[in-house]
């Protein structure tokens, strides 16, 4: 069973990261956390199993959703 949600990338993106270790963790933990990265051609789309890609219009959206059909988004949207 998985322990509390752990945050992740408080400090830095977390594809910058080799996949197989947060696959790894991820296997007793729920990782929470997004990437910036995935329009890079160093980007490994597995992230996109354990994390939601950050976008920053719908237009990022619509990208993201052409390039990866899976990936969860996650967007700050201005108040009203």
């Amino acid at each position: 069973k998985a322990s509390k949600p752990v945050r992740v990338g408080a400090y830095g993106d977390p594809a910058a990261f080799p996949f197989e270790t947060w696959e790894t963790l991820a296997k007793n933990n729920k990782l929470l956390g997004y990437t910036h990265q995935w329009r890079e051609d160093w980007f490994d789309p597995r992230n996109l199993d354990i994390f939601m890609a950050s976008v920053n219009s719908s237009e990022d959206r619509a990208e993201l959703k052409r390039r990866y059909p899976i990936a969860r988004t996650y967007r700050v949207m201005k108040a009203g």
